[in-house]
């Protein structure tokens, strides 16, 4: 309301300045904000490495379709790795995600499907060796056992920047497994009533009366 000297404890919070321009005491606070609460734009940090994620996702040709674009830096290096990965669902898994956004529930059906592919290629430990710039890729089909639901998962990667002589291992599940953290943080936690609606859109697509599995089995 006035200008004071602001106490210690509060000196390293954010705060925004609206007497002036309104406009721009909302835009620092609208930016501040979009760097904790994106599920579309969001970096995830490592000791040898820090990368930055790119979720998208669409209808296209009747087929839920959800891409993760990840561009990787080596700490104190000039070397890059960009990774694109296609999950695309089958029938089943497109009404489901049509059901789920249609009660509003649609940004957990995304972070389930990050999830389910995340944990069900786990096993799979899908790893590209990069040893030039040559792209490589990798592709597999991911079905949940207790449903009709499947996607086909197409993953694309490539080296870029300076030439260090050495090959690169990428290691995809850690990496999907960040994200899916990473997307899980900036979401609020469901409500009890939330979770009870969310169990009976998920009874619509059981094959059996078998409690829910978070994912199945993988084919190559």
């Amino acid at each position: 309301m006035e200008d004071c000297k602001i106490p210690l404890f509060l000196r390293d919070k954010l705060y925004a300045d609206f007497r002036t321009d309104f406009d721009s005491g909302l835009r620092r606070v609208l930016e501040a904000v979009a760097r904790v609460t994106s599920d579309s734009l969001t970096r995830v940090d490592t000791p040898e490495w820090y990368c930055d994620w790119a979720v998208d996702w669409a209808i296209k040709d009747d087929r839920i379709v959800l891409t993760l674009t990840a561009v990787e830096h080596a700490v104190g290096s000039s070397l890059s790795v960009l990774t694109e990965v296609d999950i695309i669902g089958n029938e089943a898994a497109t009404e489901r995600y049509r059901a789920m956004a249609s009660a509003d529930f649609g940004w957990v059906e995304k972070e389930t499907i990050i999830e389910f592919v995340c944990g069900a290629i786990d096993d799979a430990d899908i790893r590209l060796r990069l040893e030039d710039e040559k792209p490589k890729t990798a592709r597999c089909y991911v079905k949940d056992s207790k449903s009709e639901v499947a996607y086909d998962v197409l993953v694309k990667s490539r080296r870029l920047g300076e030439d260090t002589g050495k090959d690169i291992l990428l290691d995809l599940t850690g990496h999907l497994r960040k994200l899916s953290i990473s997307h899980r943080e900036v979401h609020r936690k469901l409500s009890g009533e939330e979770k009870a609606l969310l169990e009976k859109i998920r009874e619509r697509f059981k094959k059996t009366d078998e409690p829910y599995s978070p994912f199945g089995h993988v084919k190559f």
